[in-house]
């Protein structure tokens, strides 16, 4: 088989006057995409730790309405306030602008997961 008749369907000039064969970027590609993925996970690093910081706020909100005190079952989805007495926590039906006596905290709802979600967006 002769490759004289070929000529044009080679992917390379085969005469001194073709144009130069010019080699991939290959590091330039791979800084460029390397870049883009770096980024990419920084990113996804960055949701992480803000989930993370909802998270531990979360559990805090929670663990400080559980240690309060209170005399009643709480309902699930109903929303309570949450008061400083000067000595400990005090949970409550009593919504704060009806009551000063105490230092108001938050108002929050018990959740289905038996998790505090804080309501009032204070804090």
């Amino acid at each position: 088989m002769s490759t004289v008749g070929n000529t044009a369907l080679l992917p390379y000039g085969t005469v001194s006057s073709a144009p130069p064969i010019e080699l991939p970027k290959v590091q330039e590609f791979k800084d460029d995409r390397g870049r883009n993925a770096e980024k990419y996970f920084q990113s996804e690093i960055d949701q992480i730790n803000e989930k993370y910081q909802k998270l531990v706020k979360l559990a805090n909100d929670t663990q400080t309405v559980y240690n309060a005190q209170y005399n009643f079952v709480p309902k699930v989805g109903t929303i309570y306030y949450l008061y400083w007495t000067g000595s400990n926590y005090l949970l409550s039906i009593i919504e704060n602008w009806k009551w000063d006596r105490y230092e108001f905290i938050g108002a929050f709802q018990l959740t289905s997961d038996n998790v505090w979600v804080r309501k009032d967006g204070s804090r």
